[in-house]
Formats: C-alpha cells, sequence, structure tokens
C-alpha cells in the first residue's frame, strides 16, 4: 500500500469520520473480544534511510514475532501456561546451549 491509498481509503470511507482515533492491529494469540491495537503516535513521511516512505509510528513499541513464537504461544494459552514464563525459559535454554558450547570449546582445546 501506498499513501496516496490509504489517503484514499479515509477519504472515500461513506462513513468517515476525520475525528476518529487511528489504530493500529496487533496480533494478539489467545486473545477473546475485539481485536487488539495500539494508538498512532505520528504518521509522515521518512527521512534518511527511511526515504520514500510513508510511516505510521505507534504510541507502544511493536515486536515482531516468528511463527515459532506465535506457535508456542497458542501452546501455552491452550494449557493455561503464560508466555513471560515460556520467554524465560526459552532464553534460560539459550543460555544453557551457549555455555554447553563454550565448556565443549574449552575441552577441545585442551
Amino acid at each position: 500500500m501506498n499513501a496516496e491509498q490509504l489517503a484514499e481509503i479515509i477519504l472515500r470511507a461513506p462513513t468517515r469520520s476525520l475525528g476518529d482515533e487511528v489504530r493500529i492491529v496487533v496480533h494478539n494469540p489467545g486473545k477473546v473480544g475485539p481485536r487488539s491495537s495500539v494508538p498512532l503516535q505520528v504518521a509522515g513521511y521518512g527521512m534518511d534511510w527511511e526515504r520514500g516512505t510513508f510511516e505510521l509510528i505507534p504510541a507502544m513499541p511493536l515486536t515482531r514475532l516468528t511463527p515459532e513464537d506465535v506457535t508456542a504461544i497458542h501452546k501455552s494459552v491452550s494449557a493455561g501456561s503464560s508466555w513471560h514464563a515460556y520467554q524465560a525459559h526459552k532464553k534460560l535454554h539459550e543460555r544453557i546451549q551457549q555455555l554447553e558450547a563454550e565448556i565443549a570449546a574449552m575441552k577441545g582445546g585442551q
């Protein structure tokens, strides 16, 4: 989508109200009810490396999830577990693998 297409959608909406709040819909696995969204902080044209783009800056930081993260969230929610507990477990598992690799490298250098 480009800026012209976005402007056209806004200006041609049959029920448009230019005073409506602009929000960005975010993926929230396991959520029940209306779609999760965050407010838009600012919009404008990019500069320098972002030149040639029209950017929407959310009022809250958004983080991209990998497909594996989404699958893990779905499993965690369906099992009644916490996403935060999963993230902590994932970090500890990665750290253990890193330490095991360091130990193996030290043993190999003896």
